[in-house]
């Protein structure tokens, strides 16, 4: 049985208080869509009960909604570790046509070291619908990630053996830290054609957001007895969209069956963002015995390298066809022809953009 302090409680309440709004706004919605009023116009249509492997599933992170017949819907709710650690998996099942899920996790550590600690926050709503003949089949879903922690990069262990210090010697600042941030957007939509065929298209878009600035590794100087770490600092963001339209279906020729999946990919990526450092200077130098001499890392103390831009686009037309020769040979054929369009540009040194054409 683990226990929780108030102040390492509160800031996981307070989260999973802001999860619950938001599953209350899905909730609300997925009410709305299934009251009377817009139940009148297909109730003719409605079909009977699904059976409960019929019943919806929302896919997420790495896990299906647990639906069925005793319980099709649920709620998981798990706390612990000494630092503090939550999660929360909250399944509802609408009708047979809707279902929803919430996701959301939050845990903090801390190292045997002074300093070195994490927080990690995770919220993924997912909502799945489809239609009362099953032909048409939507999923949408939304991930929003956050990884703060102060990296563990102190020096080799030869250097901290020189300075006389224990291996448990921390060598991290006040103001470190390494902090990524992660959105994903996610739609599924499926639409079968006629048995054994169907379409599928689906749009993704991932932002993410690096920050770190943190002194690392570093050298003693024993004439000296000072210690000089590097420093380094990032500021990226990176935007990716994609598109994939594929039609997928199964036929047969003679005796053989074939497995077909052919279709257009697109993708752009853009990435844009500054850096600086500052290695083995004796700029940062200070007396590895006394840490309470130790500057506070005020974050950029070293100067920039200049904005750079990287950017991405290509578009793929593929088929891919699977051919069964016999229940235990299988011939796979496929083709994927793509074009493409890289490059960068960087404040010193100008740009340069390419055009590429592949066939595989």
């Amino acid at each position: 049985i683990y226990t929780l302090s108030l102040h390492d409680a509160l800031p996981i309440l307070v989260f999973l208080a802001r999860a619950a709004l938001v599953c209350a706004s899905a909730l609300a919605a997925a009410a709305w869509a299934q009251s009377p009023a817009q139940q009148d116009s297909s109730r003719a249509q409605k079909p009977a009960p699904a059976a409960a492997q019929d019943l919806p599933q929302v896919r997420i992170i790495d896990t299906a909604a647990p639906v069925d017949a005793d319980s099709p819907s649920a709620a998981h709710l798990r706390a612990g570790t000494e630092s503090g650690a939550a999660r929360a998996l909250i399944d509802r099942v609408i009708s047979s046509q809707l279902a929803v899920r919430l996701n959301v996790d939050y845990d903090r550590g801390e190292s045997f070291r002074p300093l070195i600690e994490n927080r990690n926050k995770m919220i993924s709503p997912s909502l799945l619908w489809r239609s009362a003949d099953r032909r048409l089949q939507w999923e949408g879903q939304y991930t929003w990630e956050n990884r703060w922690y102060v990296p563990d990069r102190g020096p080799a262990r030869s250097e901290i053996q020189a300075m006389g210090l224990p291996f448990d010697y921390g060598f991290a600042r006040r103001g470190d830290h390494i902090d990524n941030t992660m959105q994903m957007a996610t739609s599924r939509l499926e639409y079968e054609l006629r048995p054994q065929w169907k379409l599928q298209w689906t749009l993704a878009r991932l932002s993410q957001h690096h920050d770190f600035d943190h002194f690392y590794l570093g050298t003693f100087n024993r004439s000296t007895r000072m210690f000089n770490p590097n420093y380094s600092w990032v500021d990226q963001k990176q935007i990716t969209f994609s598109h994939s339209l594929a039609l997928q279906g199964q036929f047969q020729t003679g005796a053989l069956r074939h497995q077909l999946t052919a279709g257009h990919d697109f993708s752009r990526e853009s990435n844009e963002g500054d850096s600086g450092a500052q290695l083995g200077s004796r700029l940062f130098g200070v007396n590895p015995h006394d840490r309470a001499s130790w500057p506070v890392n005020t974050h950029r103390v070293a100067p920039g390298g200049g904005h750079s831009e990287y950017s991405a686009r290509s578009h793929a037309l593929f088929f891919n066809d699977v051919i069964e020769l016999t229940p235990a040979v299988k011939l796979a054929l496929g083709g994927r022809y793509e074009r493409y369009r890289f490059g960068f540009k960087l404040a010193r040194f100008g740009q340069n953009y390419q055009d590429r054409k592949s066939v595989v």
